[in-house]
């Protein structure tokens, strides 16, 4: 259930993507996912492209909240979120299945007012 996909780029060079899902026009929501090959080595560029994305949507679909789900081995990124005061709508224990591991995922939403701290 694909909304729409882009390829996060720097310099020509694919870095990741990010696209979003789930598109509800009458209650007003999305997910949107990122993924970037070498997070370590391209530090931000996620966080970049997420912000870009958002504020797109919020002005151009009139949104109301966006979602993102993020694993829990993906400490960078929750770090981000719960640091920046990003409200967790949601915890599914061991919901996905990852390499025969089960993993916990977490539900931030975004709203627009909280776009400025992401």
């Amino acid at each position: 259930d694909r909304f729409e996909q882009f390829m996060i780029l720097r310099e020509g060079k694919v870095l990741g993507t990010i696209f979003s899902y789930n598109y509800s026009s009458q209650d007003g929501y999305l997910y949107i996912t990122t993924y970037i090959d070498n997070p370590k080595q391209d530090r931000g560029v996620g966080a970049i492209a997420f912000s870009i994305l958002c504020k797109h949507y919020f002005t151009s679909l009139s949104l109301f909240k966006i979602y993102v789900d993020i694993y829990s081995f993906n400490k960078a990124s929750l770090k981000m979120f719960i640091k920046r005061k990003a409200k967790i709508e949601g915890l599914f224990y061991r919901q996905r299945l990852i390499d025969d591991t089960r993993v916990d995922v977490f539900r931030f939403a975004i709203y627009q007012e909280d776009l400025t701290k992401i």
